[in-house]
């Protein structure tokens, strides 16, 4: 174990490092004295919405919500007067790279024909009226424009794009974790 792994492991309850502790720490001598900033730290819970910003339940998901580890959903704890960066939500960064998918479908969003409209990473949802069944894919743009003044602590609005797809002969996931972070 390092000596950052050792602070992070042992800061104050409630609290989060506010400093890089493997940069901070690396100049550490033995027998010295090392410190670590610490600020007063909120964990967000996250819901999910649709484009049109209304709400989705755990059952509107054919496996429920994703499921995500601990360490996962470590991103979204941070220091508690902090605004969550826009940049977070993209599809590469700490939040919305854990919403990319489990399932890839080709996707309509032709309700009535199901023309296809093209093939992403998502998630199954219920069987729509329809003949197929919903597809839900993270929206990025829509998701940091919802959070523009989101702080660690307050609710986080996940957006997902709902469109159609074919229904799958099973739904299966590799998913592990669980749906602590949902409201």
């Amino acid at each position: 174990m390092t000596l950052a792994e050792f602070a992070k492991a042992n800061l104050p309850s409630g609290y989060t490092e506010t400093t890089d502790g493997e940069s901070y720490l690396s100049s550490a001598v033995y027998g010295g004295t090392a410190y670590v900033t610490v600020a007063k730290g909120a964990t967000s819970k996250v819901s999910f919405e649709n484009a049109n910003y209304s709400s989705l339940a755990s059952t509107d998901f054919a496996a429920g919500f994703p499921t995500l580890t601990a360490t996962q959903q470590g991103a979204f704890t941070g220091v508690a007067a902090d605004t969550i960066s826009a940049s977070a939500f993209t599809d590469t960064d700490a939040i919305g790279s854990l919403f990319q998918g489990t399932s890839v479908a080709t996707y309509s969003t032709d309700d009535s024909t199901a023309t296809t409209s093209g093939s992403e990473n998502g998630y199954y949802g219920k069987a729509a009226a329809n003949g197929y069944s919903y597809f839900y894919t993270y929206d990025a743009t829509k998701t940091a424009a919802a959070n523009t003044s989101t702080k660690y602590g307050d609710t986080i609005k996940l957006v997902f794009d709902q469109t159609y797809a074919k229904t799958p002969t099973t739904t299966t996931t590799t998913d592990s974790g669980n749906t602590d972070y949902a409201n």
